[in-house]
């Protein structure tokens, strides 16, 4: 058994935490580039695998295998009227313990407290851990709608005077101030995989894994 980090944006925890709380409700697969690009940092998404393969070197994802964990780098902000650290996704408290040691370790640092993005959490803040059950290498393009619905997409209700009973969409981020509407699955995932990466992302159509899992409340640490 390994364990790897992995980051997801505040919308991706929120289906995380879905899913635990619900089972079959919530995100329980993931997608990541299968070959570690090359280029150099900073390059824009859309070229990675758009000239091929070569010089490429496997990335982690395409190696995670059943029974690894991975567990759940996210943002967390600094709310300093109550002068503790909050979970972005939900606005949740970290707890005492997270909150004393995220202190202590700005304190070293000589910095004041700061808002910190999902790539620069430590491990001890870890409240998401994800139990590999598969994993396969395919391209975006040939996600099915079952695999979109397991990467956190749902289906809700339309609202207003003149939406029919059973009229409805399907969004990847039911919370955002405008959020992405799409009639099918599929058309949300791609939807929201252009925002994150360009519709060129979506064109380039690169080789990614896709570990599916099982998500749970655990502290890593006392994994």
């Amino acid at each position: 058994m390994t364990d790897y980090p992995i980051i997801f944006s505040p919308p991706m925890v929120r289906a995380l935490l879905r899913e635990v709380a619900q089972p079959g409700t919530g995100k329980t697969m993931t997608r990541r580039l299968a070959w570690r690009c090359p280029c150099e940092p900073g390059a824009p998404a859309h070229v990675c695998g758009a000239g091929g393969y070569a010089g490429w070197k496997s990335s982690i994802w395409a190696k995670v295998k059943p029974g690894d964990l991975l567990w759940v780098k996210e943002a967390i902000r600094f709310n300093p009227e109550h002068s503790n650290f909050y979970y972005e996704a939900d606005n949740k408290g970290v707890g005492d313990r997270v909150c004393a040691r995220l202190i202590e370790r700005e304190k070293e640092r000589g910095r004041p407290y700061v808002n910190l993005g999902g790539r620069y959490v430590p491990r001890f803040t870890t409240r998401l851990v994800l139990t590999v059950n598969g994993n396969k290498v395919e391209q975006p393009q040939d996600i099915s709608a079952e695999d979109a619905s397991a990467e956190g997409c749902q289906c809700l209700p339309c609202e207003g005077p003149h939406r029919g009973p059973e009229a409805s969409y399907w969004t990847m981020d039911e919370r955002s101030a405008a959020p992405i509407k799409r009639t099918t699955p599929f058309l949300a995932f791609k939807a929201f995989w252009e925002v994150l990466h360009s519709e060129r992302g979506w064109e380039a159509n690169p080789t990614v894994a896709a570990p599916s899992f099982t998500p749970a409340l655990r502290d890593m640490e006392a994994v």
